[in-house]
């Protein structure tokens, strides 16, 4: 399951649904009918914005997640993932279809899959 969020909501929307999925990022799209990925807001933005004193139930997603997130495509190896994760120095990479999301690998998945 994907957990996405609209560019137009509130971080207190997106954060109450990232708490409720037990995820640390939702993906961003641009909108319920059309899930082309916008960026994605990771737990690491939220904390951003609450330490810039943004106010969660009226500071919209699309003020504080990453514009243009990278992306890997199913087909990626579990290590091509890990390289391109620790060469941005991020913790969660949306996974594509033509566009579309289809998930996100964490480093957790990254740990999980590398440590026998």
């Amino acid at each position: 399951m994907t957990v996405a969020a609209l560019q137009d909501e509130t971080l207190g929307e997106a954060a109450e649904r990232m708490r409720r999925s037990d995820v640390g990022s939702v993906i961003v799209i641009t909108g319920s009918d059309d899930e082309n990925i916008v960026g994605i807001l990771t737990e690491r933005d939220v904390v951003r914005a609450i330490a810039d004193g943004a106010d969660p139930s009226s500071t919209l997603v699309g003020d504080y997640m990453t514009a243009g997130a990278t992306t890997a495509t199913p087909d990626e190896s579990v290590m091509e993932a890990a390289r391109t994760m620790v060469g941005l120095g991020i913790r969660h990479l949306p996974v594509v279809v033509e566009g579309r999301p289809v998930g996100v690998v964490s480093l957790r998945d990254i740990l999980i899959e590398l440590i026998p």
